[in-house]
Protein backbone atom coordinates (compact mmCIF):
# COMPACT_ATOMS: atom_id res chain seq x y z
CA UNK A 1 0.00 0.00 0.00
CA UNK A 2 1.29 3.31 -0.89
CA UNK A 3 1.66 6.17 1.66
CA UNK A 4 -0.41 9.31 1.56
CA UNK A 5 2.91 11.04 0.54
CA UNK A 6 3.73 8.76 -2.57
CA UNK A 7 0.08 8.76 -3.47
CA UNK A 8 0.26 12.77 -3.72
CA UNK A 9 3.51 12.95 -5.52
CA UNK A 10 6.16 12.98 -3.19
CA UNK A 11 8.57 14.86 -4.32
CA UNK A 12 5.92 17.83 -5.48
CA UNK A 13 5.41 17.62 -1.63
CA UNK A 14 8.59 17.60 -0.54
CA UNK A 15 9.97 20.66 -2.39
CA UNK A 16 7.24 22.66 -2.43
CA UNK A 17 5.85 22.97 -5.74
CA UNK A 18 2.58 23.70 -5.61
CA UNK A 19 0.02 21.63 -7.75
CA UNK A 20 -3.81 21.07 -7.27
CA UNK A 21 -4.89 18.10 -5.48
CA UNK A 22 -7.97 18.18 -6.77
CA UNK A 23 -6.31 16.76 -10.03
CA UNK A 24 -5.48 13.55 -8.17
CA UNK A 25 -9.03 12.62 -7.36
CA UNK A 26 -12.21 11.46 -9.12
CA UNK A 27 -14.42 13.98 -7.12
CA UNK A 28 -14.08 17.10 -5.56
CA UNK A 29 -12.23 17.10 -2.14
CA UNK A 30 -13.57 19.51 0.64
CA UNK A 31 -10.98 21.40 3.19
CA UNK A 32 -11.87 18.69 5.44
CA UNK A 33 -10.66 16.13 3.22
CA UNK A 34 -7.54 18.21 2.83
CA UNK A 35 -6.96 18.50 6.19
CA UNK A 36 -7.12 14.91 7.10
CA UNK A 37 -4.72 13.94 4.49
CA UNK A 38 -2.26 16.54 6.53
CA UNK A 39 -3.09 14.78 9.63
CA UNK A 40 -1.89 11.57 7.64
CA UNK A 41 1.24 12.81 6.13
CA UNK A 42 1.83 13.48 9.84
CA UNK A 43 0.74 10.20 11.50
CA UNK A 44 1.81 7.50 9.21
CA UNK A 45 5.33 7.91 9.35
CA UNK A 46 4.38 6.64 12.97
CA UNK A 47 2.51 4.00 12.38
CA UNK A 48 4.17 0.48 12.82
CA UNK A 49 4.82 -1.88 10.03
CA UNK A 50 1.35 -4.17 9.71
CA UNK A 51 1.64 -7.33 8.07
CA UNK A 52 -1.58 -9.64 8.46
CA UNK A 53 -0.69 -13.03 7.88
CA UNK A 54 -2.44 -14.31 5.14
CA UNK A 55 -3.93 -17.97 4.89
CA UNK A 56 -3.26 -19.62 1.56
CA UNK A 57 -7.15 -20.65 1.50
CA UNK A 58 -9.91 -18.10 0.78
CA UNK A 59 -10.09 -14.24 0.00
CA UNK A 60 -7.50 -12.00 0.40
CA UNK A 61 -7.80 -9.85 3.39
CA UNK A 62 -8.37 -6.13 3.35
CA UNK A 63 -5.17 -3.76 3.30
CA UNK A 64 -4.10 -3.25 6.61
CA UNK A 65 -3.04 0.61 5.89
CA UNK A 66 -6.67 0.96 4.60
CA UNK A 67 -8.18 -0.20 7.44
CA UNK A 68 -5.90 2.00 9.82
CA UNK A 69 -6.45 5.04 7.70
CA UNK A 70 -10.32 4.03 8.10
CA UNK A 71 -10.08 3.68 12.19
CA UNK A 72 -8.30 7.55 11.89
CA UNK A 73 -11.09 9.05 9.39
CA UNK A 74 -13.65 7.77 11.92
CA UNK A 75 -11.81 9.35 14.82
CA UNK A 76 -11.41 12.69 12.33
CA UNK A 77 -14.85 12.97 11.25
CA UNK A 78 -16.84 12.21 14.42
CA UNK A 79 -18.72 9.37 12.84
CA UNK A 80 -20.13 7.62 15.74
CA UNK A 81 -20.85 4.01 14.22
CA UNK A 82 -18.72 1.32 11.76
CA UNK A 83 -22.53 1.59 10.08
CA UNK A 84 -22.37 5.22 9.19
CA UNK A 85 -18.46 4.71 8.43
CA UNK A 86 -19.35 2.25 6.09
CA UNK A 87 -22.12 4.29 4.29
CA UNK A 88 -19.59 7.52 4.27
CA UNK A 89 -17.30 5.55 2.49
CA UNK A 90 -19.58 3.82 0.22
CA UNK A 91 -20.98 7.36 -0.36
CA UNK A 92 -17.71 9.72 -0.20
CA UNK A 93 -15.38 8.36 -2.96
CA UNK A 94 -12.78 10.93 -2.10
CA UNK A 95 -12.79 9.40 1.60
CA UNK A 96 -12.25 6.00 -0.19
CA UNK A 97 -9.71 7.23 -2.33
CA UNK A 98 -8.11 8.89 0.66
CA UNK A 99 -8.15 5.91 3.04
CA UNK A 100 -7.02 3.26 0.07
CA UNK A 101 -10.03 1.26 -0.79
CA UNK A 102 -11.54 -0.08 -3.84
CA UNK A 103 -14.01 -2.06 -2.48
CA UNK A 104 -15.16 -1.27 1.18
CA UNK A 105 -15.31 -4.30 4.02
CA UNK A 106 -18.64 -5.25 5.47
CA UNK A 107 -19.37 -3.93 9.07
CA UNK A 108 -18.34 -7.08 10.69
CA UNK A 109 -15.14 -6.76 8.91
CA UNK A 110 -14.29 -3.62 10.32
CA UNK A 111 -15.84 -4.41 13.94
CA UNK A 112 -13.16 -7.09 14.02
CA UNK A 113 -10.28 -5.14 13.08
CA UNK A 114 -11.12 -2.23 15.19
CA UNK A 115 -11.57 -4.40 18.14
CA UNK A 116 -8.03 -6.09 17.36
CA UNK A 117 -6.87 -2.82 17.18
CA UNK A 118 -7.83 -1.92 20.77
CA UNK A 119 -6.88 -5.23 22.09
CA UNK A 120 -3.26 -4.52 20.86
CA UNK A 121 -3.40 -0.82 21.86
CA UNK A 122 -2.38 0.13 17.95
CA UNK A 123 -3.39 3.63 18.47
CA UNK A 124 -1.82 4.25 21.70
CA UNK A 125 1.29 2.62 20.54
CA UNK A 126 1.35 4.88 16.99
CA UNK A 127 0.45 8.63 18.94
CA UNK A 128 2.66 7.41 21.92
CA UNK A 129 5.99 8.05 19.81
CA UNK A 130 3.86 10.73 17.33
CA UNK A 131 3.32 13.20 20.74
CA UNK A 132 6.85 12.46 22.60
CA UNK A 133 8.79 13.60 19.62
CA UNK A 134 6.69 16.55 18.99
CA UNK A 135 6.15 17.89 22.12
CA UNK A 136 10.21 16.10 23.87
CA UNK A 137 10.34 17.28 28.03
CA UNK A 138 8.17 20.15 27.70
CA UNK A 139 5.18 20.19 30.33
CA UNK A 140 1.96 21.13 28.46
CA UNK A 141 -0.19 23.15 30.60
CA UNK A 142 -3.92 23.81 30.32
CA UNK A 143 -6.86 24.79 32.76
CA UNK A 144 -10.26 22.35 32.90
CA UNK A 145 -13.35 24.91 34.24
CA UNK A 146 -16.61 23.80 34.83
CA UNK A 147 -19.43 25.78 32.84
CA UNK A 148 -22.24 25.02 35.65
CA UNK A 149 -23.67 28.39 36.53
CA UNK A 150 -22.61 28.69 40.14
CA UNK A 151 -25.68 30.80 41.14
CA UNK A 152 -28.05 28.39 40.36
CA UNK A 153 -26.38 25.74 43.14
CA UNK A 154 -26.05 28.20 46.06
CA UNK A 155 -30.03 29.04 46.57
CA UNK A 156 -31.33 27.48 49.57
CA UNK A 157 -33.50 25.11 50.01
CA UNK A 158 -36.96 25.23 49.38
CA UNK A 159 -38.76 24.87 52.88
CA UNK A 160 -40.78 21.30 53.31
CA UNK A 161 -44.44 21.99 55.46
CA UNK A 162 -44.87 19.44 58.38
Amino acid sequence: MKSITEILGGCQMVFGISYDIQEIFERYVTNEHRTFIQLLQVIEEFLPVCERSGNLVGRRSYDETAMIRSCLAKQFFNIATVTSLRNRLLSDPSLRQICGFTVVPSEATFSRRYASYAQNRLMEQTLGPLVSSYLGGHIVGHISRDSTGSRHARRRPIPRKK
